[in-house]
């Protein structure tokens, strides 16, 4: 923290948590409890500097609490997932591992004679099958079907094959990339722009991170993360963003354990063509 918070950025914090920052309404200087505020939940219920007399808590207070308040939540989220579930293919093989193959003997008869030994059969084991190892590649035109099964996943995203295919282009012409995420097929997906800024310089800005429903939580989006990072700093990129849809709130948490801060609000609206 080191630029003095205002009440205004801690009002909006505070509201995106499920919580209300409550100011003094003194307006005289050294009158009660004037330039102090509380924190209520969304019901009125108190949380932080809110007493019988009056409101005790400063604007440093608040922002303490409401940036724990966030990493505790997203702490408690991830120990609430459950263990990952072992794949079909691992439990058939170690199932049948498991079988050991038989021959049951003959009975042995009174003849006089001495019994010969049951006769030996070979059993060739099976193949155990072999994990399919995680590759992060650039993506590709041919990948246009696997990539829009993916983007589909996204709220309000109608894009097909051939929007995919010359959206790639784009990217790449602009000097932007694309990777994926491959095992038996495309479980995930980074898409980043150069965006040459007066403030900053050359950032390099993510535009899409999505992981398949059946695949996450297992550091394919980690994976890809990095990736995009290493590529980023070799093109001479000192600073990235990325672009995280407010409907999402996992995605938010995972950018905060993946040292993000939250540094502005995103606004978007569609160009009428015909204005």
């Amino acid at each position: 923290m080191t630029d003095a918070p205002n009440d205004q950025t801690l009002r909006e914090m505070a509201a995106h948590r499920g919580f209300k920052l409550v100011k003094s309404r003194r307006r005289k200087i050294g009158a009660g409890d004037y330039g102090k505020y509380g924190l209520t939940d969304g019901s009125g219920k108190p949380l932080l500097g809110v007493s019988d007399e009056g409101l005790t808590a400063s604007l440093e207070d608040i922002e303490i609490f409401l940036r724990k308040s966030a990493t505790s939540t997203w702490k408690a989220s991830a120990d609430a997932m459950p263990s990952r579930r072992a794949s079909p293919r691992r439990a058939k093989a170690t199932a049948h591992q498991m079988v050991e193959p038989a021959v049951r003997p003959r009975s042995k008869r009174s003849t006089g004679q001495t019994p010969r030994s049951a006769p030996k059969i070979a059993v060739k084991p099976t193949p155990m099958p072999t994990s399919v190892p995680l590759r992060i590649r650039t993506a590709r035109s041919a990948d246009a079907a696997g990539v829009v099964a993916l983007l589909r996943q996204l709220d309000k995203v109608t894009l097909d094959k051939r929007g995919v295919v010359k959206n790639l282009e784009r990217v790449k012409k602009a000097g932007g990339g694309t990777l994926l995420a491959v095992l038996e097929g495309i479980i995930g997906c980074c898409s980043w722009a150069l965006i040459p800024t007066l403030q900053y310089g050359l950032i390099g800005r993510i535009t899409v991170l999505i992981v398949d429903e059946g695949h996450r939580r297992e550091g394919i989006a980690t994976a890809l993360l990095d990736a995009t990072t290493k590529g980023l700093r070799d093109t001479g990129c000192a600073r990235i963003e990325v672009m995280s849809d407010i409907a999402i709130n996992n995605a938010h948490n995972f950018f905060r354990a993946s040292r993000f801060e939250q540094t502005s609000y995103r606004f978007a609206r569609a160009i009428d063509a015909k204005a």
